[in-house]
């Protein structure tokens, strides 16, 4: 069967046997509808289109049957698409802070009667708390309320847009996140962190002892295979870092790097997890690392990006250039006419500053 679109919400399908009928095609009470107006012999054009604002003006209110839980893989599975995110990590991150943040309070609403006010009720504890996330989790509805609107699923405003609508409820978020802060852990945390480490191998600690030694993300120590690693370099894909605009990142590995990796478990990953074949799950040394810098109650946890923020600070009182520094992170350093120029990814240099911030974290009397 074909189908011609001839008017908003009015479409004229033609069979296989020359018949054809005008078609209403539209969204109804938040849900997908299509009824048949008449055959296109008998029915004229105005009176197909009367027909058609009939059913917008006086459709009766029906209960929409998608609920938010309901379009939430769908969703998501087309946004990853069209948004290229390209690694496990980051799709994991969208679906995890929805989940946990979004999905109590929305799961059950159908998504065509959500509000503004629903949107609030559920950003409200995270927004409050950890002002970051609450951000990227805004951000994360409105792609989805945006597509549920392009798919015909809802006819409303998008619920979760900023500017204009949720700036009027909600704090803005400078004003919030003055009071939130990544702890950095002393010198003397890592140091401790690193003796720990080295006394108990095992692949949660191997993990945790790559990330201090080479000040790498999370994601990419958990997702560290043998297949990076040649010589005395590793190198992270584009693919699997934050920004992967610099290209491929090389790390040269200082000895405390290769003891780390000295823990491994696995032959594709070298740390895998309980589940063969899955790298190690990055709560197992979030807990770890909490528990070993423990803190008092009320101040912020120590976290693995505190731990780049350490490495950053120790390369600025200790004279490291900041181009080194800042390549060392995998930063796009610089702006677009001095990245235009200086091409080279000063491995060399690097090589030497990763192995000073080695002795500097087995020293004890290092500053």
């Amino acid at each position: 069967m074909k189908k011609r679109k001839i008017a908003d919400n009015l479409y004229v399908y033609s069979r296989d046997n020359g018949q054809e009928y005008y078609v209403f095609r539209g969204t109804i009470g938040g849900k997908r509808i299509e009824r048949s107006i008449g055959p296109v012999q008998s029915i004229g054009l105005r009176d197909a289109k009367y027909q058609v604002a009939a059913f917008l003006t006086q459709a009766p209110e029906e209960t929409a049957t998608d609920t938010f839980g309901e379009i939430l893989p769908k969703a998501l599975a087309d946004i990853f698409s069209i948004r290229r995110l390209k690694t496990e990590e980051q799709r994991t991150a969208w679906r995890v802070s929805l989940e946990q943040h979004a999905l109590p309070t929305l799961k059950d609403m159908p998504v065509a009667k959500i509000s503004r006010e629903d949107v609030c009720k559920a950003l409200s504890s995270v927004w409050s708390t950890y002002p970051a996330m609450g951000q990227h989790v805004r951000q994360r509805l409105e792609a989805v309320f945006s597509w549920a609107i392009v798919h015909e699923l809802r006819s409303a405003a998008n619920p979760a847009v900023w500017r204009g609508n949720l700036e009027l409820l909600l704090p803005r978020f400078s004003l919030v996140s003055k009071t939130q802060h990544r702890e950095a852990p002393t010198m003397g945390e890592l140091r401790y962190l690193t003796r720990y480490c080295l006394s108990h191998p095992c692949p949660v600690n191997g993990c945790i002892l790559l990330i201090i030694a080479t000040a790498c993300r999370m994601n990419e120590a958990a997702g560290a295979m043998r297949s990076e690693i040649v010589g005395d370099v590793w190198t992270i894909p584009a693919a699997r870092q934050k920004v992967d605009r610099n290209g491929d990142l090389r790390v040269p590995l200082s000895s405390l790097a290769k003891a780390a990796l000295s823990m491994a478990n696995g032959e594709v990953f070298f740390f895998e997890g309980r589940t063969p074949g899955k790298h190690v799950a990055a709560a197992a040394f979030r807990a770890k690392i909490s528990f070993h810098c423990p803190r008092p109650e009320g101040e912020p946890r120590v976290t693995t990006h505190g731990i780049r923020s350490t490495f950053r600070d120790w390369c600025a009182t200790h004279g490291i250039p900041d181009a080194e520094a800042e390549k060392a992170l995998g930063h796009v350093w610089g702006s677009s006419v001095t990245r235009a120029y200086y091409r080279t990814d000063l491995l060399e240099q690097r090589r030497a500053l990763m192995q000073r911030w080695a002795d500097a974290l087995t020293n004890e009397e290092e500053p």
